[in-house]
Parts: structure tokens; sequence; C-alpha cells
């Protein structure tokens, strides 16, 4: 898992875990031996991964790609008669394309009759293409989940539409809090609906902890229940609906990236003196990783490195997923009064139009001052 708030950290995750997520899963989705899945995520991560396990404890078929490639996937799907799958709302258009390019836009030709579910999470549903997806026959179910958990923690079942909230009910034996305000009713589990906190959970796919790491388990485990670190909201019916996350963590193609991670390594190249990484919403990879930099002292502002330099010299210090697809120079980066930086004005930065040109490094985005505090008696 890529963690909170640093590096990646090793998941203690047992085979009871495991166990109980399929058992769940299985209950929600109806998976079983008659099924073919198909892995188009990094078995590396828990998604892939767990997709693996639930084929192997059903008995089931598994068609395993070496990566996400759009066209591999719908050649795949037919092919080989798929009938589960698991993606992020990013790569959903990429493969309706795909789709639509082999079999035409006909709607004769719609997914096959084999498909029974396509599990979408990982990122913001937002400008997924889903009405396109269900016109063309492809079965969504809305799925919640993270390494901690084993993978799935709240799942629709399959056939959900846009008509209904974006809302999925917990799968059997997890339980669901919201930290928070608590209602009336058992205590902690009784949190007041449509109210908006951390997401915490309990149950037998809760994994055992971090490798190595006594506090950063106990921070995520306090009081027994897992802080996932997101936030959301419960619905009346016990439906989870997540909202975002609860610090500045970048989601960019169903992969989470830690901005300060990021910002640790570039700090460390020769001409950079400062960086704020951020994410800004893209159409591709649902949020684009931009890196604001600024010079390091004595060091001329046309030294600064460009996005493809910057992405060359990151290479073999951070995974590609890491490295930001957009690089803006600035003189020098805002911060307030404090000295801090000021990650809501350098965030204004990053939100320039990613179609235009990159910012040269030689024309430093001069962003002003905080205004000084006002006076007191």
């Amino acid at each position: 898992t890529s963690g909170t708030t640093g590096a990646p950290r090793g998941a203690v995750l047992s085979w009871g875990n495991h166990h109980a997520n399929w058992v769940g899963s299985r209950a929600r989705l109806g998976h079983g031996a008659d099924d073919v899945w198909l892995v188009a995520l990094p078995l590396h991560h828990v998604g892939g991964l767990a997709i693996v396990l639930r084929a192997a404890w059903d008995g089931a078929h598994v068609v395993v790609l070496p990566r996400f490639d759009a066209d591999a996937a719908a050649c795949a799907i037919a092919e080989h008669g798929v009938t589960r799958l698991s993606l992020v709302p990013t790569s959903l258009g990429a493969v309706l394309d795909a789709w639509t390019a082999r079999h035409g836009r006909d709607s004769a030709r719609t997914a096959p009759s084999t498909l029974r579910t396509v599990l979408l999470g990982g990122g913001p549903l937002a400008g997924a293409p889903v009405a396109r997806a269900i016109a063309l026959g492809f079965p969504l179910a809305l799925t919640y989940g993270l390494t901690e958990a084993a993978s799935q923690v709240a799942t629709t079942a399959p056939g959900w539409t846009p008509d209904e909230p974006a809302a999925a009910p917990p799968l059997d034996g997890v339980r669901v809090r919201i930290a928070g305000d608590v209602g009336a009713g058992d205590g902690a589990d009784a949190v007041v609906a449509g109210h908006i906190g951390e997401i915490e959970l309990a149950g037998p796919t809760v994994f055992a902890g971090y490798w190595d790491d006594p506090a950063a388990t106990e921070a995520a485990l306090a009081g027994g229940w897992l802080r996932t670190g997101d936030l959301g909201r419960l619905d009346e019916n016990g439906r989870l609906t997540v909202v975002g996350r609860a610090d500045d963590r970048i989601t960019t193609g169903g992969e989470n990236v830690d901005p300060a991670e990021v910002e640790a390594v570039i700090d460390a190249h020769p001409a950079v003196g400062a960086s704020c990484v951020g994410g800004v919403a893209g159409a591709v990879w649902g949020q684009t990783v931009v890196a604001v930099i600024e010079p390091a002292r004595g060091v001329d502002a046309r030294q600064l490195p460009d996005v493809d330099a910057l992405r060359l010299w990151l290479g073999e210090r951070l995974a590609a997923y890491k490295r930001p697809r957009r690089v803006v120079g600035v003189a020098a980066l805002p911060r307030t009064a404090a000295g801090k930086v000021a990650r809501s004005a350098v965030r204004r930065l990053a939100e320039l139009d990613l179609n235009a040109p990159a910012v040269p490094c030689g024309q430093g985005v001069e962003e002003p001052p905080d205004p000084a505090p006002p006076e007191r008696d």
C-alpha cells in the first residue's frame, strides 16, 4: 500500500482476511466455478491479487494481462468469454473505445451476454462514461475497498445505474462507521445518516497491521477500528458513499500517490530548492500529478528541469505513475506568514490549463505574498 503519509508500507493480510473477503464478495456478486475473471490490474496491488484468490477459491478461470491495455482487455472479453472484470473509472472509457472499435457502434453488437460484472472502483466516479457503458451492456457494480481490508469493503450488486445513488452496502461481516457525530441507538455504530467523516472499518477482513511498523499500526487500528483516511457518509439504509480523501493523496489511474513522498525525491534534484506536488482533474487518469518547483539558492531559474528532464531524472527513483506529468516553474513557492507552503495557492498554479504549453522555467509565475495579519491591540 502507498500509505497515507509516507513511503509504501507492507500490509499484513492473512489467508483468513482474504477468505472472509471472498465469502462476502461471492455473496454479493454471485461468482463461482463457471466464471472467467479478467485481471488487468497489477498483481502486486490488492485489486489484482484479490481477483486471483477469489478465482482460486471458486475454482474459476483467470485471464491475466501483463499490464493494462484497453485493446487487449476488449479482445479478452470477446475471445475468452470473460464474465467478470475490475476497472478503475478512468480506464472504463478506454475499454469502451476499444470495444466499439472492434465491434462497431451497431446496437446489436453490445457486450457479450456472458459478461456478468464490471467492478468499478479505485477512483472518483465523476466523468466516467457510465451511461455509455450501460448502453453497451456492461453490467456495472460500484465498489470501494483498500489494501488494509483485503480489497472490497462495500459493493453494489451488478446492474447499478446512475438512476440509483452512488452508494454501496458493506459486504456481509464488514462493519462500517463514520467518525464524528453519533445519533440515537447502539453507541458508536449509530452515526447520524448523511454525516461526512472519516470511514472506519471492523470485521474479519481487516489486516493485522503494517509490517515492522508498530507506530503506524497503532495509529491505523486505534480503538479496534481501522481508520481508512477516506471521507464518506452512510445513508439511512447503511449504504456507503465515498466523498473524497481525508488527506492530500492523489489518485491517478487507480493508484494512490503521496505528495510528500514525491516532493522528497524532487527536492533532492540539485537545481530544485523546494517543490509542492498536487493532483488536478484530468480526462485520462482521473487526476494528473503536477509539480510546482522553485530553484535552489544560487541556481538560475533557467536551470530548472522541464517535465521531460525531471521525469528522466526521477526514472530510477520513483514509480512511473508517481512522476509528475506537468511541471510548473515559479520564482518562489507561495508561502503563508508562518513560512509554510500555501497549498491552496499552489493548487491554483497546478490547475492552469493542462492543454496549454508548459510554463517556461525561465518565466516564473509570481504569486503575491500573503497579506500581513491585522494588527491587534
